[in-house]
């Protein structure tokens, strides 16, 4: 309301003024005064509007007939003064009329201008934002900017959860949108906008703005575009929970078709020797404990392969709950390498530890298994009469336990691909049998406590196995031999 005031008395005011300084003037020609005044109110149409062009031309032919009409005062002697007058009013209106209808034109094209720029805007969000419920949070923070508004409020009916960014979202109630979401009534008010957002034609929720003021189109708009973000997260949860079911099979398959070829040759063998001890033909005691010996490796060697199968599918599909506690490293290491028992055999196990490693939050028996996966392939792949080193160092940032053997070692091109499921080197393929899932299995457990492991190769031949644990603590390192 003030504006219109002040505006209508600034225009009133300029008109007075011509008319003032026109009246002073001797001999004015009373068309050039009618010119001056047709320009001042063409100016305030296209400046302000209609409504102050209409005041001034009022009150200018009200002054234009008082002071410069002959005869002056406030009658019209004959009709020569009468179409003077009625010229100029007809001019004065029609000018000031075009004037403001090209003034809200180009009003109207600012604000489509505007508004294309603010959906442009939003819709490069849209396309940047993920699928999770930050993603909609992001959104609401991003819309709040866009917009100008004081407060953004977003609804998603599907989840029930509201998304609130400004200082001023409390004067979108959660009712309200509740009930936009489910009437799909749209609200345009210059306190609170709401607006309901459709996906395929379904309310999946709804939109709510303070502190601005929108037309019913851009409303509409803003809310259609929320519907494709709102479209887009439920696409990506639900390709994202087939992609998990499509991999738990793959992984269920791989494992069962795993276990069927891999149990097939020690089955066989367990087989053999079970039969020639039923048969009464095994021979001699020592060839009868040669028979029992196999069974016993072999039922091993499944138990050990079904073990790191059901293991690794675990980790896979996200089963598997770690107990994490804090661990002694350097009795963890030792208490290892004791439960390798007769593998390990009378191999030397050359030890450098830290005196004081810094404790780990993880699982004993987990990151325990890993170490005695490391240590059994050094002991397989590498000769009888070899020793093996087993160290661990604090890098200020983590505890890497090192495990090298003096083996075949692993070439370049393996090193990422012997931590793939089922995958052997093509020197351990040849000389070892195994299932290549024990190192797939002890990556994801070290992966799962946030750590790495890795393969190096050492200057003087073999392999190095690195695990890395975070950690916080420092350690000296001293050596003693197993």
């Amino acid at each position: 309301m003030r504006p219109l005031v002040w505006h209508l008395t600034a225009s009133i005011g300029s008109v007075v003024a011509i008319i003032v300084v026109c009246a002073r003037v001797p001999h004015v020609d009373h068309a050039t005064v009618a010119l001056l005044l047709v320009m001042v109110i063409v100016s305030l149409a296209s400046a302000w509007g209609l409504t102050e062009a209409l005041t001034a031309t009022l009150v200018g032919g009200i002054g234009f007939e008082y002071y410069f009409l002959p005869a002056r005062g406030l009658s019209i002697a004959n009709l020569e003064q009468w179409f003077a007058l009625g010229a100029f009013l007809i001019t004065a209106v029609v000018t000031s009329q075009i004037a403001a209808t090209l003034r809200q034109r180009r009003i109207e094209a600012v604000e489509q201008e505007s508004e294309k720029d603010k959906l442009y805007k939003l819709m490069n969000v849209l396309l940047n934002t993920g699928g999770h419920e930050s993603a909609l949070q992001r959104l609401a923070n991003e819309l709040l900017a866009i917009l100008g508004a004081e407060g953004v409020v977003l609804y998603d009916k599907h989840s029930g959860q509201f998304f609130r960014s400004g200082q001023h979202t409390g004067a979108v109630s959660d009712f309200a949108l509740r009930e936009t979401a489910t009437s799909g009534l749209q609200i345009a008010d210059e306190a609170v906008s709401l607006a309901p957002v459709r996906h395929s034609g379904e309310l999946v929720g709804s939109l709510g703005i303070c502190g601005a003021t929108f037309s019913e189109a851009l409303l509409s708009a803003l809310a259609g575009c929320v519907g494709l973000g709102l479209a887009r997260r439920y696409a990506i949860e639900k390709t994202t929970e087939a992609e998990a079911v499509r991999r738990a099979e793959e992984l269920k398959s791989a494992v069962l078709d795993a276990m069927a070829h891999e149990i097939r040759n020690p089955l066989n063998s367990v087989k053999i020797a079970a039969t020639t001890l039923l048969s009464g033909h095994a021979g001699s005691e020592v060839h009868k404990h040669e028979m029992l010996t196999i069974i016993d490796e072999e039922v091993n060697r499944m138990d050990r392969f079904i073990d790191e199968a059901v293991q690794l599918a675990r980790v896979e599909a996200n089963e598997l709950s770690l107990k994490r506690e804090p661990q002694n490293l350097a009795q963890l290491i030792t208490a290892a390498i004791a439960e390798m028992g007769a593998l390990a055999g009378d191999r030397r196990i050359h030890l450098s530890l830290p005196e004081s490693l810094p404790p780990a939050e993880c699982d004993r028996d987990m990151i325990a298994r890993v170490l005695k996966q490391l240590l059994g392939n050094a002991l397989k792949y590498s000769p009888d009469d070899s020793p093996l080193k087993v160290s661990a160092e604090f890098t200020g940032a983590a505890v890497v336990i090192d495990v090298v053997d003096h083996g075949p070692g692993v070439k370049d091109e393996e090193r990422d691909r012997i931590f793939e499921k089922y995958y052997r080197g093509r020197a351990a393929k040849s000389r070892t049998p195994g299932t290549g899932l024990g190192l797939a299995s002890a990556r994801s457990i070290v992966e799962a406590h946030g750590g790495k492991i890795w393969v190096t190769s050492p200057p003087d031949g073999g392999a190095a196995f690195h695990v890395s644990l975070p950690v916080n603590g420092n350690g000296d390192s001293h050596s003693v031999w197993a």
